[in-house]
């Protein structure tokens, strides 16, 4: 489809204000002194969560940083992204979307361009960003996982000489953890964190419900997220999402055991209530809710969505409901020091693999790479 904001250079009076502005750019030396000195980091997308800690550590360490918010699929103000990739030493796109899109093919060509990408750019409607990022104009290929890499580079051909993977981080400080069963009131809890899109597999988490009711365990679920907007989403997530809510509102016993809790950003004390953190998606990239839970001593209950094994472990995959169902069960039936071991053990990992200041610095590395040995 034509997209009106990703034009030819010189196309109308907008364009041609961007190539004058490019222009004055050209006349310096760009970055040539940039060897030891704060960058100025230029950052478009449409979502922060990802990245927004790390941003503001990169200004605490006293690197510049604007922001050019974008909608999912297309600019909010094209003006402003002018002025912020003019402005930046290096680009660096959140999201590799229509962001990235027009930033490889309309920001100043001597800018550095990092693009980070997470899952949802190897998917449905967003494949056609993919398809047309020029990639001969983009440094660096960031992606959270070496899944989502190999698929991006067998969908779209991009050369794998400018792709890496830095892992998403986490901050393990924010996370205590504490005696189990958290709950402490006889019920075991699991937790959900997320039920939209649809492949987040609610139904799944549903059917562990029942599986471990059937076994005469006391169990509650809490979700925790936003609903699905019916009326904003395909015809087919309509229907998924009708089926799970007719579910639940025709079989008491689940419904009573099922608490949905609105998205917010208390998640340290919401998991001090969740017993098991469950993630039973069919594809992931990284999946913040597993991992936050495994940081807050929540033994986890993990379907085999891609990678999952390699991201995480393959101690903590189940191949189907009624092995998630025994692996619940075993919690239940750990003393104390095996489960404190476990607890200890589980987030070691995590911190080991995805700690910030390991994550932090590689992100560095490839924000400064273009700028060293410059004189």
């Amino acid at each position: 489809h034509p997209l009106p904001w990703l034009r030819p250079r010189g196309h109308s009076a907008a364009a041609a204000m961007e190539q004058a502005m490019s222009d004055d750019i050209r006349t310096g030396e760009v970055a040539a002194d940039q060897a030891g000195r704060p960058l100025k980091v230029g950052v478009l997308g449409h979502d922060f969560k990802f990245i927004d800690i790390y941003l503001s550590y990169l200004k605490s360490v006293g690197h510049s940083v604007r922001f050019d918010t974008w909608d999912w699929a297309g600019p909010q103000d094209l003006v402003r992204s002018r002025e912020v990739t003019a402005w930046a030493d290096v680009i660096l796109c959140e999201w590799g979307l229509a962001n990235a899109l027009w930033a490889s093919r309309q920001a100043p060509p001597e800018k550095p361009l990092i693009v980070r990408l997470h899952a949802q750019e190897v998917r449905g409607a967003a494949q056609r960003f993919g398809r047309r990022i020029d990639a001969n104009q983009v440094t660096q290929l960031v992606f959270v996982s070496e899944t989502i890499r190999q698929q991006a580079v067998d969908l779209y051909g991009w050369p794998e000489a400018i792709t890496c993977c830095v892992p998403n981080f986490v901050l393990p400080e924010r996370f205590e953890l504490s005696n189990w069963p958290h709950s402490g009131e006889g019920v075991l809890t699991l937790g959900l964190v997320g039920m939209t899109p649809a492949s987040k597999r609610l139904d799944r988490a549903l059917d562990l419900v029942e599986a471990l009711q059937a076994r005469g365990c006391p169990v509650r679920l809490r979700v925790k997220g936003r609903h699905p907007d019916l009326a904003g989403i395909r015809d087919v997530e309509q229907a998924y999402y009708r089926q799970v809510f007719s579910r639940l509102e025709n079989s008491p016993d689940l419904k009573r055991a099922v608490v949905f809790d609105a998205w917010g950003r208390d998640m340290p004390e919401w998991y001090r209530k969740v017993d098991v953190v469950l993630s039973c998606s069919d594809n992931e990239s990284f999946h913040y809710g597993l991992a936050d839970g495994v940081l807050a001593g929540c033994p986890p209950v993990v379907w085999p969505w891609e990678g999952a094994a390699e991201t995480y472990s393959a101690d903590w995959i189940c191949a189907s409901v009624e092995d998630a169902a025994e692996r619940v069960l075993s919690f239940r039936s750990m003393g104390a020091e095996q489960v404190t071991d476990m607890q200890g053990a589980n987030r070691a990992l995590v911190k080991r693999r995805y700690g910030r200041e390991h994550i932090f610095r590689e992100l560095t590395k490839i924000l400064s790479a273009p700028f060293e040995g410059a004189d």
